[in-house]
């Protein structure tokens, strides 16, 4: 099942998945059941752009 794309995940975070590999921009409050990230991109250091808990 291919599931390539982009998903808001809420506030400022997405989720992008091609070829096989999860990338998260931003993620704040993600749920436990996400995905495991191959890379986190996180553009500033803001709580709602740079939640440790989710990282």
């Amino acid at each position: 099942m291919n599931t390539d794309g982009i998903f808001w995940l809420g506030q400022s975070a997405f989720r992008i998945e091609s070829g096989g590999k999860v990338l998260y921009i931003d993620p704040y409050m993600i749920e436990d059941s996400a995905k495991k990230a191959d890379i986190i991109l996180i553009t500033h250091a803001h709580f709602d752009h740079c939640s440790a808990e989710d990282v």
